[in-house]
């Protein structure tokens, strides 16, 4: 797996190699959080609700360092156009994790564990394609605006790098094409690998990881909160299962 900035890319704009060092610092602290197997059971004290998100914690990990790798494989070839695109993705992916995190810390109570639930089974099932789903895909633009109240520009990043994702000035003659006297045009892939484009694809990048290393921290650190929530709901369902057969009221049940 290539996660480090290319060579050729560094030499090419050697004077951002503050940025290119925060990238490759970025890539590292996430490639060492990634794992193959993510594993709910009773036996390694491990809830299925947080057997989810850890699993779309994962998940996520999987799809940005893929992302990553491949982005710095297009500048490897001096094939930058495709770099933007999965540059925006890996920021989607990022805001997303981060609203995800925003969404559940205000419901750790007792009486938010299925709306917590409700939020795993969302991030990990939903879709926009199946209008039978219970889990409808929230629409990216929307959550961009919520996060831009805490990140303010975030919006704006993300604006910028569609330019790039549309078949707009950026990313058409920005990566393809050199205009001389105004009446002819050289169009080739190499013409995109310039200090501008390094400049503008490896900073964007920079900030996304460092959303989305962010997003995997509060996660982790909202987890173990969750754990004693589903340790104690799980405790209460043994206890309920525990009971005989009565006809016991609900209400008297949380009073256990």
């Amino acid at each position: 797996m290539v996660l480090l900035v290319p060579e050729n890319v560094r030499r090419k704009a050697a004077e951002y190699k503050d940025i290119f060092d925060k990238v490759d610092s970025h890539c590292k602290n996430i490639l060492a959080r990634k794992k193959k197997i993510v594993t709910a059971s009773k036996r390694n004290n491990v809830p299925k609700i947080i057997w989810k998100f850890k699993t779309y914690e994962q998940l996520s990990i999987h799809r940005v360092l893929d992302f990553v790798e491949l982005c710095h494989h297009a500048w490897m070839l001096e094939k930058p156009a495709s770099s933007f695109i999965l540059k925006r993705a890996i920021l989607e992916n990022a805001v997303l994790l981060y609203d995800t995190v925003i969404r559940l810390k205000p419901l750790l109570t007792k009486d938010a564990f299925y709306e917590i639930d409700s939020i795993a089974m969302e991030i990990l099932f939903s879709n926009r394609t199946d209008r039978t789903s219970p889990y409808q895909a929230r629409n990216i633009l929307t959550i961009l605006d919520h996060i831009e109240k805490i990140f303010p520009g975030i919006r704006q990043i993300y604006n910028y790098s569609s330019e790039y994702a549309h078949p707009n000035r950026n990313a058409l003659l920005g990566l393809y094409g050199k205009i001389k006297n105004g009446e002819k045009c050289y169009i080739d892939h190499r013409n995109g690998f310039t200090k501008l484009n390094i400049m503008l694809f490896y900073k964007g990048l920079e900030t996304n990881l460092s959303l989305f290393m962010l997003a995997i921290k509060e996660l982790d650190l909202f987890l173990p909160d969750l754990f004693s929530l589903a340790r104690y709901y799980d405790d209460l369902t043994q206890r309920i299962a525990n009971l005989p057969k009565s006809g016991m009221f609900p209400n008297k049940l949380l009073k256990l």
